[in-house]
């Protein structure tokens, strides 16, 4: 008679891990000597997005450089335990500066002050936020400007200002050339005045001779002489004509204008029944005024101290 004893064969699986229905690890405890298995959750964690940015502009050499940049989260907000560095490149790509620290104005928000370098062109920049404790990083990039229009907006400026100043010394030395040869002018014109006075007594005076020595109607040179006479004005016969004078007060180097009008009695009288002459403290013989329309006129720069230029005038018949 032949027995059949059962054989338990146990087969363990290595490796194998026990999960539940979601695929979660499942643990195996022992309480109240009963054995129950329980799922492990694992914890969910939540990661934030760390972004940086950077701003610059247009500089001119040894100008006060500002720049601005922002270590904030994915929603703009600041996060706890920032800092932030700034490094910048020359525009022919080597170093400027490195990791240097940046100022926190609040926080997420942080500035670099420093001062325009002389090498114009496009300056890289490069803001790197970092957060404590932490190996991760953000980085961003941005630009200042030193450009070559800047400076020659400047030197643009240097020479407007140096021509403003050339010109206002030039009208100072023109005026002051002016003054000098006004003064020339009036020395001349008096001296022409006085000659043209003495001339016209002369060639008067030879005439009166030549009338009363020679026959005008054979003479010649009295005929020169009654040609001449007749575009020369005579001298007065010395009878005196009442006059009003009308003249600006002398202001030293400044030109001096006096009109006269002659009168017989209330009737006003002129050339070429009236003539005027007027002597000044400048003039060394009278001087015949000029006539302008019923009027007698004259002027000169006054030479002499206000008080001490003085004049008289006096009107004859003709």
């Amino acid at each position: 008679m032949r027995f059949f004893v059962p054989l338990l064969v146990l087969v363990l699986l290595a490796g194998c891990v026990l999960t539940d229905e979601y695929g979660n690890p499942v643990s195996r405890k022992v309480v109240a000597g009963e054995t129950v298995f329980e799922a492990v959750v694992p914890l969910t964690v939540v990661e934030k997005t760390l972004k940086a940015l950077v701003k610059g502009s247009v500089y001119e050499s040894g100008e006060q450089v500002s720049v601005f940049g922002t270590c904030l989260d994915g929603d703009d907000q600041p996060l706890n335990g920032t800092f932030a560095s700034l490094s910048s490149w020359y525009p022919n790509g080597t170093v400027f500066f490195s990791n240097v620290s940046m100022g926190e104005l609040q926080q997420g928000y942080y500035l670099y002050t420093g001062a325009m370098e002389s090498v114009s062109g496009t300056y890289l920049t490069e803001l790197t936020c970092h957060v404590n404790g932490s190996a991760a990083v953000a980085r961003a990039f941005g630009e200042w400007q030193n450009p070559v229009w800047v400076g020659r907006i400047n030197e643009t400026q240097v020479a407007v200002a140096n021509v403003s100043y050339n010109l206002q010394v030039l009208g100072q030395n023109v005026s002051d050339q002016f003054e000098i040869t006004w003064g020339l002018i009036e020395s001349v014109n008096t001296t022409i005045n006085v000659s043209y006075t003495n001339l016209s007594q002369q060639i008067y005076e030879v005439g009166q001779i030549a009338n009363n020595s020679v026959d005008r109607n054979d003479s010649y040179i009295v005929q020169l002489i009654l040609n001449l006479t007749s575009v020369v004005t005579p001298p007065a016969n010395g009878t005196l004509v009442n006059h009003t004078e009308s003249a600006d007060p002398p202001i030293y180097l400044k030109m001096w204008n006096i009109r006269v009008d002659a009168f017989d009695g209330s009737r006003q009288v002129s050339y070429p029944d009236v003539t005027c002459m007027i002597n000044t403290t400048q003039t060394t013989t009278p001087v015949q005024m000029t006539v302008q329309g019923e009027h007698f006129v004259y002027n000169e720069k006054v030479l002499y101290p206000s008080g001490d230029f003085s004049w008289t005038v006096a009107c004859y018949w003709l």
